[in-house]
């Protein structure tokens, strides 16, 4: 999250230079660049609202999965899980992928 933070950050900086082009020489690149900028700050924006991260509890109440078919799943190697130490964590949307995927 920090990252995308100080991506955003330095999106603003050149938001801003590319503001200051435009404005001393209407230079159309400037122009180019702001709306360019602009679209991928609403993507971030978009993307941001959007992601959820569920733990193994979370899944297993979301499939009504036991918890040992809940940890096969996380300990497969094609499965999109995250580990952080004995925490295990998967995006919403991978895992509803991952889902449609096996499903085919």
């Amino acid at each position: 999250m920090k990252l995308v933070q100080k991506k955003y950050k330095k999106m603003g900086y050149v938001l801003w230079y590319a503001k200051f082009i435009k404005e001393k020489g209407g230079n159309k690149m400037g122009e180019e660049v702001i709306k360019l900028l602009q679209e991928i700050r609403e993507e971030l924006k978009e993307r941001k609202k959007s992601v959820k991260f569920l733990s193994r509890k979370d899944v297993m109440e979301m499939l009504n999965y036991s918890e040992a078919t809940v940890t096969k799943m996380f300990r497969r190697s094609d499965f999109p899980s995250i580990n952080l130490g004995k925490n295990h964590y998967v995006e919403e949307n991978a895992l509803l992928e991952w889902c449609r995927q096996k499903r085919n």
